[in-house]
């Protein structure tokens, strides 16, 4: 099998030469070759990205306890206004596509729904409770 080296030589004697490459295949068997190291190497980063999420579960329950209590403490101080999952994400010193991964590997859901479903549940608090004074 040619290695890189034997790669390069035959490429710079062509390019010193004119001539092309001996095996015009060459090129192709090297880039299914370098397809199939990306696919593993890619593989090998999403299993360790997925694996973080299984064994860090005493600290994702704290971070799950810190951004319902940010939900509730910021609906309690700005009940019309919503937040963007990228201000709740910052907070908690984290990009917003982790902190979504995180919930939805713990919860089922993302962080949108999270938010989503906070809001929906205020709602039917609120339309209780003023169906109930009236």
């Amino acid at each position: 099998m040619p290695t890189l080296r034997t790669a390069q030589k035959l490429s710079s004697s062509a390019i010193t030469t004119g001539d092309a490459l001996p095996d015009s295949s060459y090129s192709e068997h090297t880039q299914d070759i370098i397809v199939s190291q990306l696919e593993v190497l890619l593989n090998y980063a999403e299993r360790f990205y997925t694996r973080q999420f299984r064994t860090r579960h005493n600290v994702e329950a704290d971070i799950v306890t810190r951004f319902e209590a940010m939900l509730h403490r910021h609906f309690e101080q700005e009940p019309d206004k919503l937040i963007a999952a990228n201000d709740i994400a910052s907070e908690l010193s984290m990009s917003a596509h982790y902190l979504s991964d995180l919930l939805r590997s713990l919860t089922g859901m993302n962080t949108l729904q999270h938010i989503h479903a906070h809001v929906v549940e205020r709602a039917k608090r609120d339309k209780r409770l003023s169906s109930s004074e009236t």
